[in-house]
């Protein structure tokens, strides 16, 4: 029975490889977490955004927020730490946690920034052109980055469709609240 499910795994890996561009070893690769010292960008600092930066937060990642808004990074740190007592009120939080979660996140005052994260996500505007723009920064930026965007009702082909490695740019959908 292991080797029926070894086979039926490996069967499954081939198909899939053959419909898409996923090989055996970017499958396998894919597996992998990023560990908690590799550092997390996110671009956009709205509630999307500061709520998946707290997320990665608490997961164990240095994270660096940014937004095109001068402070509105700062101002989306500074509200979820309001966020984070609220809930720690309510039993819903250790509020030992909150420091911890707060000395993690750094606001961006430019994208230059996010130089050296290895996953950068975007959540900023639903607007085709201003995500491929954005991500054709980020490429250069931080060439080693895989890339992902929030989008939940663009292509995420079509927002990479400029990058020189398409491969890297990702959809991760978070539902809002992200937690």
């Amino acid at each position: 029975s292991g080797e029926r499910a070894d086979h039926r795994r490996r069967t499954e890996v081939e198909g899939w490889s053959k419909r898409s561009r996923v090989t055996k070893e970017t499958l396998s690769e894919s597996r992998r977490a990023l560990p908690p010292s590799d550092k997390i960008g996110v671009v956009g600092a709205g509630r999307m955004g500061a709520d998946i930066a707290l997320v990665a937060a608490a997961a164990g990642h240095p994270v660096v927020l940014y937004d095109v808004r001068p402070g509105a990074a700062a101002q989306a740190i500074a509200g979820q730490a309001v966020a984070m007592r609220k809930a720690a009120e309510r039993g819903r939080l250790d509020p030992a946690q909150i420091p911890v979660r707060l000395e993690r996140l750094t606001a961006a005052e430019k994208l230059d920034d996010l130089a050296g994260a290895a996953l950068i996500i975007e959540a900023i505007v639903e607007d085709l052109e201003a995500k491929a723009a954005l991500f054709i920064a980020l490429e250069r930026l931080a060439p080693s980055a895989l890339l992902a965007s929030n989008a939940s009702s663009l292509s995420i082909s079509a927002s990479g469709a400029r990058l020189a490695r398409p491969s890297a740019l990702a959809g991760l959908h978070f539902f809002n609240p992200a937690t």
